[in-house]
């Protein structure tokens, strides 16, 4: 089977590190229960089948919603091809609503990103509707459940993070997208509206949520004892030091698209911070 259970309400369904769907894939995490359903992010669309498959394998035929972390492409590219697909209701915080909708390139960051060999030549963002613009603290009932979006403009100007309140028995889980990693990392890169003075006013934010597991857009998942990773990371920009960043070469797809990265770096096959 195409997924990895990693509790009783989460189910990782995607993701190029996990060899769960394409190499340029960001991690896509399925949250059922009581019946109902959502997607944390969707993948690149270079082959959202490979995602619709394993969250049908999981048990899983129809969405309520597909929560957007924000609008890279690694994270928002599949929505419409999953929605058409599986149903559900498009979330995304603006301005990365807008970009999901209709951003060129360069404001998503999609042509640096190729240049660098992150994504194929040949790979364009598929746009598609956003259904609801997510706003800061409302909550979305999802099978007895709660989601609630968290706006931290950081990694992107609308970046999202969504903690689920999963009561006495599984404790509050925050998705954090491309904010915050496991061991306190952040992801600062060079693209339009990932902004250093923003991760310094809006990190804050997540203190003090007592996070008992964090899902982050990339990498390794912390499935106890979150809140010390994600704690890190905001005393970091208490002080004058910065946090540990998430910083990984790709080694691409199409050899006739990406440079060969400098001697000495170290290269992972996904699991991009380009986020």
């Amino acid at each position: 089977m195409a997924f990895i259970r990693l509790n009783p309400l989460v189910t990782l369904v995607g993701g190029g590190v996990w060899g769960l769907s394409s190499e340029c894939d960001g991690n896509v995490y399925l949250v059922a229960t009581g019946g109902e359903a959502a997607l944390v992010d969707a993948g690149t669309g270079i082959d959202p089948g490979r995602i619709v498959d394993n969250v049908r394998q999981a048990g899983v035929d129809r969405l309520r919603y597909i929560f957007l972390t924000h609008a890279h492409a690694d994270h928002a590219g599949g929505a419409g091809a999953i929605r058409e697909a599986l149903g559900g209701e498009v979330l995304a915080a603006e301005p990365d609503a807008t970009l999901v909708e209709s951003g060129d390139d360069e404001a998503l960051g999609l042509s640096a990103a190729r240049r660098s060999g992150i994504y194929p030549a040949r790979y364009r963002f598929p746009h598609t509707r956003v259904d609801t613009r997510v706003a800061d603290g409302v909550t979305y009932p999802l099978g007895g459940l709660t989601v609630q979006a968290i706006t931290v403009p950081s990694h992107s100007p609308g970046s999202v993070c969504y903690l689920l309140d999963a009561g006495a028995g599984g404790g509050r889980q925050l998705f954090s997208g491309d904010v915050v990693f496991v061991g306190g990392r952040v992801s600062i890169i060079n693209a339009p509206g990932c902004e250093l003075a923003a991760y310094r006013n809006h990190i804050a934010k997540l203190a003090g949520l007592d996070v008992q597991a964090l899902f982050p857009g990339h990498l390794v998942v912390r499935l106890t004892g979150a809140q010390r990773h994600v704690s890190a990371a905001v005393n970091a920009f208490q002080g004058s030091r910065l946090p540990p960043t998430l910083v990984s070469l790709s080694i691409p797809e199409h050899p006739d698209s990406t440079p060969e990265p400098p001697s000495g770096q170290r290269v992972l096959r996904s699991g991009r911070a380009r986020g």
